[in-house]
């Protein structure tokens, strides 16, 4: 079980020697002068029962209460920054009895003190029972946690302590007198290590101290041990043997190399992502350093990374330092996260564009940043998006094209098919010529105006490519022409069209559309009307609202009503209202895109307050000029 705490930033490699240490390792955090307990490793939480978790974050004067002269060292060794060793003797008030330890004082920094306990009682007390230098330096060797070796002149072993035999997996005794390079050194490498000793044991080549080459055990194992070597000198002087300590590093030598071919893999994924790669170091004073690059980053940025090694990115990239997002940089490779952003990238490069970064902490006080070119993209995506709101503006304009022609040609048609209607029976009935030349006249009229609107929904069309006309125009001179022409068309029918209209003539902004919009609620009045008598209101007026001058505009009906419910959908295209009421074609949404294009509102009331059943009353505002 790990019970090292997860923000004490080990690899996984260092927290598993850690963990193996067999002495109980304590961590301190020092700050403001507060020692608290930071973390520890698995032999502490075993030789504290447990008990030290319930101590994590508590301070040192708490733990150490009773044992003033740790807290002592531990402040001397942060204050002063030094490493000390002591041994200390605690006294237990239960049994007057005492325990020894080495206390290893440790500074790492920049805050954190290391205290390593090694309970020395055992050897202490059998230390003072045994007065014998031997018998004590015998102890010492059968107890250490390293392989001590000894050999003569000619290679043969004269000291091999209980470690040594454990790991050669022989019996105690068992060695002694015999040849360590014959037994215990594997053939490969056997010529070779004993030619090296045969010259130091003759003078011809000083010692190494530290020498690594594998041993081989009794079943075959093969070991790799790290050894420290003494020469022996006897009288006068003379050469008569070696004396060695060593420590089997089988297993970190090969946990090594796995990730020394992890760490290949990973630079050699690096240095051949698409994608750059750049790396940046938090220094003490709370800047970031550039420390590396992949060659992807100078293909996309377009320089060279190397001259920038080591510098600050104040120095650097002067203008992104200043943005929010240099902030939240530093604040990443300290306390770890996570960003994903689009920027426009620094100043001083040859590189213009947008880059696409994905940037994490890899360990404390390190920023990664992995980051691509999106411009391309970017560009892409603006155009397809460009386009589809061209297509959807072109494809409603030919909408209201097909939908304004098709209505104005079926009431033209109508208009057509009711004078031949009256011609024919007026003609049957031996009627006066004089009407008919009324009826050809009207169907003359909408021939022409059929004629008019082809050319018009064709200019339109042309002119909406940029932009629809607005222009100022009369209200009343169109009106007045549009109702004589309805009575003329309706001329059979009890038509009464009241006009209350105080004023010459009234403009606003718009075009010869205004027609439209009188004609498609004229003939809506009178074609849901079942009245014997039609009766058609019109008044226009000035209103001021919110400080702003309006022509209001009221075309009042006794047609069938439209329900509370149907006024606000009447404007959508193709709207059937229910049963009893008005079915509404594609008139009126017509006539709501003129409005709105005139920069106008329209909406419609009962006629009646509460009463829609007898009749409407339509109105429009336009802004006045």
């Amino acid at each position: 079980m790990n019970y090292t705490q997860n923000n004490f930033n080990l690899n996984s490699r260092n927290l598993d020697y850690f963990n193996a240490v067999p002495f109980p390792i304590y961590i301190w955090k020092i700050m403001d002068d507060e020692s608290t307990l930071y973390s520890y490793n698995s032999c502490a939480f075993f030789f504290t029962k447990g008990k030290i978790k319930d101590f994590l974050g508590c301070s040192a004067r708490i733990y150490y209460q009773n044992h003033p002269y740790i807290l002592e060292n531990l402040k001397k060794c942060f204050d002063q920054k030094i490493d000390l060793l002591e041994e200390i003797e605690i006294k237990s008030d239960k049994n007057k009895t005492s325990q020894y330890f080495i206390f290893h004082f440790k500074i790492l920094e920049p805050d954190l003190v290391f205290i390593l306990s090694e309970d020395i009682t055992f050897f202490k007390n059998i230390e003072f029972s045994l007065k014998s230098e031997r018998e004590r330096a015998n102890l010492y060797l059968n107890t250490a946690e390293v392989i001590i070796l000894a050999l003569d002149r000619k290679g043969n072993i004269i000291l091999l302590n209980k470690k040594g035999y454990e790991v050669l997996e022989y019996n105690e005794g068992e060695l002694i007198e015999k040849n360590w390079f014959e037994l215990c050194i594997p053939p490969f490498k056997k010529d070779e290590v004993y030619s090296v000793f045969t010259r130091i044991i003759n003078g011809k080549l000083e010692i190494t101290e530290y020498f690594e080459n594998p041993i081989i055990s009794r079943t075959g194992k093969e070991k790799l041990i790290a050894w420290n070597n003494q020469i022996l000198y006897g009288k006068n002087n003379q050469i008569i043997g070696t004396i060695s300590s060593g420590e089997d590093i089988t297993l970190k030598h090969y946990t090594e190399k796995r990730l020394e071919e992890s760490e290949n893999k990973f630079r050699k994924i690096i240095e051949n992502m698409p994608m750059g790669v750049h790396i940046y170091q938090l220094n003490k004073d709370g800047n970031l350093n550039f420390i590396g690059a992949n060659p992807a980053a100078n293909k996309i940025l377009k320089y060279d990374y190397k001259k920038f090694l080591g510098k600050n990115i104040e120095d650097i990239f002067p203008k992104f330092s200043e943005t929010n997002q240099y902030q939240k940089f530093k604040e990443i490779a300290k306390n770890g996260g996570f960003i994903h952003n689009e920027t426009l990238v620094f100043d001083k490069l040859p590189f213009n564009g947008v880059l696409e970064s994905f940037n994490f902490q890899t360990s404390h006080n390190q920023l990664v940043s992995l980051f691509m070119d999106i411009t391309d993209r970017l560009t892409a995506e603006k155009k397809i998006k460009n386009s589809m709101k061209k297509y959807k503006i072109a494809y409603n304009r030919a909408e209201f094209y097909r939908d304004l022609f098709v209505h104005d040609i079926n009431n033209i048609l109508q208009c057509i098919l009711l004078a031949l209607e009256m011609t024919v029976n007026f003609s049957n009935k031996g009627g006066h010529p004089k009407d008919n030349d009324l009826y050809i006249k009207i169907i003359n009229e909408q021939v022409i105006r059929g004629k008019v609107l082809v050319q018009n929904i064709n200019k339109l069309s042309l002119l909406d490519k940029i932009e629809m006309e607005i222009k100022s125009i009369g209200l009343i001179q169109p009106l007045r022409k549009t109702i004589q022409r309805v009575k003329d068309i309706y001329r059979d029918k009890n038509l009464v069209i009241e006009t209350d209209i105080p004023y010459q003539e009234i403009h606003i902004n718009g075009n010869d559309f205004i027609i439209d919009i009188y004609e498609n609620l004229l003939f809506n009045s009178i074609k849901h009307n079942i009245n014997n008598q039609i009766r058609i209101k019109i008044k226009i007026s000035k209103i001021i609202i919110k400080k702003e001058k309006f022509i209001k505009l009221e075309f009042e009906d006794n047609a069938k009503g439209i329900p509370d419910i149907e006024k606000k959908r009447i404007f959508l295209k193709s709207m059937t209202i229910s049963s009893g009421a008005r079915r509404i074609g594609i008139g009126l949404s017509i006539v709501k895109k003129i409005v709105d294009r005139f920069k106008g509102r329209i909406w419609v009331e009962d006629r009646v307050e509460n009463k829609y059943e007898e009749g409407c009353r339509f109105i429009l505002i336009f802004p006045k000029l």
